[in-house]
């Protein structure tokens, strides 16, 4: 059984991870992986084992021949039985699927608002669906959701997981005080919500001008962007929130801040949320997708958009450290049980045989 897991780049997002960790996965299962990029490389390739076969087949437009029968030899190369398509990756392993219809299709959603989406605006997705054998999803509802929608009825929820590597790069030092730091691990754009943690942090600097705001992911350079960096300015904020943009240090960069925040206005199961657990960070989540189930009492679940809730709840976790650390070492307990490496490899494998 050789998979495949296929995305259109390795940028660095929470789906594009995910894709990573599942190659590195099936390869300490199976001594044997494989990851194909249909448009582009990118940061995360560091993150993949060596051992682990990458191809890209540099796709330039929607239907590329070129590129489609690159794929179709690489597929055969390496006797490839399963495409493990992440989010809109499924259109190119549909189109190989055509050329070689012994090939098994495995859909992985990340969309954590697909369900508020009407279906009619979807319908490439549903009809797509006809060639899947499998689906998996990152929430219950996105599981409901499919359930009803898509014609591939072989449909389970996996959640995420975290994998536990060594610091690797220690590139990215952070500004601010030692012990008073705040991170975000979100690209820079709208679904993320910086906006809305900018205004909370903002009233909580009025009193604790000690803290620093940290925030991760590619900066896009575009009126989000410019939004952000100019609510930086006007408000004098320039000492205490700090934009770094791309880093691949992740691991590193936070294990230097105490609290780790999700502020997004959708979500399916936010990778960032798995990372700030699993380095014992004190979490404050908006209650979107799975994060309130993840969090509950193992940290502080607020209102999308309500940014006094959001402020409340940095100030209640700075001003008790207890709290802080009760939360972090809860949170981190429940994650090496329920979303480690270990916890989602006899899901996955079991899975992916009954499709042989």
């Amino acid at each position: 059984m050789n998979v495949l897991q296929l995305i259109d780049t390795l940028n660095a997002g929470g789906a594009e991870r995910v894709a990573v960790n599942y190659a590195n996965l099936i390869y300490n299962e199976y001594g044997e992986s494989y990851l194909s990029t249909t448009r582009s490389s990118g940061v995360l390739k560091n993150d993949l084992l060596p051992q682990v076969s990458y191809n890209n087949v540099q796709r330039k437009s929607t239907f590329d021949i070129g590129a489609l029968i690159r794929f179709k030899r690489y597929i055969k190369n390496n006797n490839i039985s399963i495409i493990h398509a992440h989010t809109t990756s499924y259109f190119f392993a549909v189109l190989a699927k055509l050329l070689l219809p012994k090939l098994k299709i495995v859909w992985h959603d990340h969309q954590g608002n697909r369900d508020e989406i009407k279906a009619i605006r979807q319908w490439p997705l549903i009809m797509a669906s006809f060639f899947f054998d499998g689906v998996i999803t990152v929430n219950q509802r996105l599981q409901n959701w499919g359930s009803k929608y898509l014609y591939c009825k072989n449909i389970i929820h996996i959640d995420n997981f975290v994998t536990t590597r060594d610091l690797g790069e220690v590139k990215t030092k952070l500004y601010g005080h030692e012990g008073k730091r705040i991170v975000s691990i979100a690209n820079l754009k709208s679904p993320k919500n910086h906006l809305h943690l900018l205004k909370a942090f903002k009233a909580v600097n009025k009193t604790h001008e000690d803290w620093s705001l940290h925030l991760i992911g590619k900066d896009f350079k575009d009126l989000y962007s410019k939004e952000l960096f100019r609510f930086i300015q006007n408000h004098n904020l320039e000492n205490s929130i700090f934009i770094y943009g791309l880093r691949n240090d992740i691991q590193y960069i936070l294990s230097q801040c105490d609290i780790g925040v999700v502020a997004s206005t959708y979500e399916g199961l936010p990778m960032a949320l798995l990372e700030y657990g699993n380095a014992e960070l004190a979490i404050i989540t908006s209650d979107v997708g799975s994060c309130k189930e993840l969090v509950e009492s193992r940290g502080i679940v607020v209102e999308v958009n309500n940014v006094d809730a959001l402020a409340d709840a940095f100030i209640n976790l700075i001003e008790d450290s207890e709290l802080r650390k009760d939360y972090a070492v809860k949170i981190k307990k429940y994650i090496d049980i329920n979303f480690s490496e270990n916890a989602i490899t006899t899901k996955i494998i079991s899975f992916y045989r009954k499709l042989n």
